[in-house]
């Protein structure tokens, strides 16, 4: 801290002996450099104020009570956009660390019941933050300018610059830094846990396209196995036609058969007829046989008989006594030959229907072998038919359920695809952010390796000056022996007379400088400023 308060001691007597303004913030780095200006026995230093872009030593506060109220009236005009923006659980841990909100006030607005939705949290930290005045509106910009730049320009019309002057005032560059470290922590863990899900996903996704192309073989042999009892189908209806034709040839058949029945009942009945005839004229001949052959006292019933057919016949009738026995020989012979033709005609006869009978008996044994191939065919066709019905319904059910679970797979894959989407784009955005967090990182170490020159240029230069004034015998003695980074101390009237007319806050930022540079190299390794990711 001497060290420190010599180095000022240095710049004073510098200021002093040239006469004219020097940049106190190109000596400092960007983030230890608060908005005071400092005046050195009437010589003006100018600090650049960070805070409003404020020159010349002009006491403006960064939040007046005017501009606090005009703030608070825009932020009161857009909240219900804000509440349904903000995230508290975002938020919160920066509130916490700029110590603008405590413990309680964090359990409140995110573990109370009596506010369960995130817009309702929302609005009730917008009105601790009221509460808190001042630090709270700063604490509240500071924060929308690190998660919500776009709310932050469209309240202030300024751009975002993402400093953290609260922590630095609060906590100091160890605070920022665990507050970073905090930070790159998180977002190190959503980075982690958003690769996780994509692999998940990703895992999900091939599994599903497994099950999608199995799908799809099931499908083409679905569909094959449709075109094949569509096949079936077609078969089994053309063998239901070909057994509807047997029916009916079977009927023709069993018509034809039972005619056929008919006419062999009707040949029968008229066989049996011409032999009770045949029979009946062998007893004739046999008895008119016997006649002849017999006695003449025996021939006068023949006699008889034969005048009675003759006078039927419408002969005359002749007396007995004048026939002659020649005659009654050829009548005998007329009636023999007679008789012989009619049995002729009759074997004829008998011959033509025992034929006929033979071909109606083959024709009976013809059309029952029909009749029984026929049946034994139709009973092998019914088989068929209910067996092709079984295997049809089988196939309709498989085919419900394969079509159904292919639509289960549709879906499910469709929600994979839109979840691998979401995922690739949260990793395209992380991506992005990461990238931004390491080119604001590398433009950190550039301004810092730039301060660093400028503050060893500064220092070489107070060495030089500090020679010189040396051998220019310098008013301030007590002080001209001692360097830049000695770490005794001054207590002559120049320097106490001055130190106690500086600004709190600028003669400790003075003292800190040198403490502080091992801090802000240990800070720009870190991603700054916070990225913030997009609400799930």
């Amino acid at each position: 801290m001497a060290g420190v308060r010599s180095s000022s001691c240095g710049t004073q007597g510098l200021m002093e002996n040239t006469g004219r303004s020097v940049d106190v913030a190109a000596l400092l780095p960007t983030a230890l450099c608060p908005d005071p200006s400092i005046v050195f026995h009437g010589i003006t230093v100018r600090v650049k104020d960070y805070d409003t872009g404020q020159e010349e030593g002009r006491p403006v506060s960064a939040f007046s009570e005017e501009c606090c109220e005009e703030l608070w009236d825009r932020v009161e005009g857009v909240r219900h956009k804000l509440t349904r923006i903000l995230n508290p659980a975002k938020l919160t841990p920066y509130l916490r660390q700029c110590k603008v909100i405590d413990e309680q006030d964090e359990d409140e607005v995110l573990n109370s019941t009596q506010y369960p939705l995130r817009i309702s949290k929302a609005g009730r930290l917008i009105d601790i933050l009221h509460g808190r005045g001042q630090r709270g509106l700063q604490a509240f910009m500071e924060s929308l300018e690190f998660y919500h730049p776009e709310q932050y320009t469209q309240l202030t019309g300024q751009q975002p610059t993402q400093r953290c002057s609260i922590i630095l005032d609060e906590e100091g560059p160890e605070g920022l830094t665990q507050f970073l470290l905090l930070e790159v922590r998180k977002l190190r863990e959503q980075l982690r846990g958003s690769r996780v899900c994509e692999r998940r996903l990703s895992q999900r996704c091939r599994v599903a396209e497994e099950e999608r192309s199995r799908a799809e073989r099931k499908t083409l042999d679905l569909r094959h196995d449709r075109l094949q009892m569509e096949r079936l189908r077609q078969d089994w209806e053309a063998g239901s036609r070909e057994l509807g034709r047997l029916k009916d040839r079977h009927l023709e058949q069993a018509m034809k058969y039972s005619c056929a029945l008919e006419d062999q009942a009707k040949a029968s009945a008229r066989e049996r007829e011409l032999l009770e005839q045949v029979e009946q004229l062998k007893t004739r001949l046999m008895e008119a046989e016997k006649e002849t052959d017999s006695s003449p006292a025996a021939t006068a019933p023949f006699r008889r008989n034969s005048s009675v057919l003759h006078c039927t016949n419408g002969a005359p009738a002749v007396p007995e006594k004048r026939e002659k026995p020649l005659q009654h020989i050829d009548i005998q012979k007329a009636g023999h030959i007679e008789t012989q033709a009619l049995l002729d005609i009759l074997k004829q006869d008998r011959r033509e229907a025992t034929e006929q009978r033979h071909e109606l008996c083959g024709d009976i044994a013809r059309l029952q072998g029909e009749l029984e191939s026929s049946e034994d065919f139709r009973d092998k066709l019914e088989s068929q038919c209910e067996q092709l019905q079984l295997k049809v319904r089988t196939l309709q059910l498989d085919w419900e359920t394969e079509q159904k679970r292919s639509f289960s797979y549709f879906n499910q894959i469709m929600e994979l695809e839109k979840e691998r989407d979401q995922a690739l784009r949260s990793r395209d955005s992380l991506q992005l952010e990461y990238t931004d967090c390491l080119l604001d990182k590398n433009l950190l170490r550039k301004r810092i390796a730039e301060l660093q020159a400028n503050l060893e240029q500064q220092q070489r230069e107070l060495e030089k000056e500090k020679d010189r004034s040396r051998k220019q015998s310098s008013p301030c003695m007590h002080c001209s022996h001692l360097s830049l980074c000695s770490e005794d101390q001054c207590y002559g009237p120049c320097c106490s007379l001055d130190l106690s007319s500086l600004p709190n806050g600028t003669h400790q930022l003075l003292c800190k400088t040198v403490d502080s540079e091992k801090d802000v190299n240990r800070l720009s390794i870190f991603p700054f400023p916070p990225c913030s990711l997009e609400d799930d």
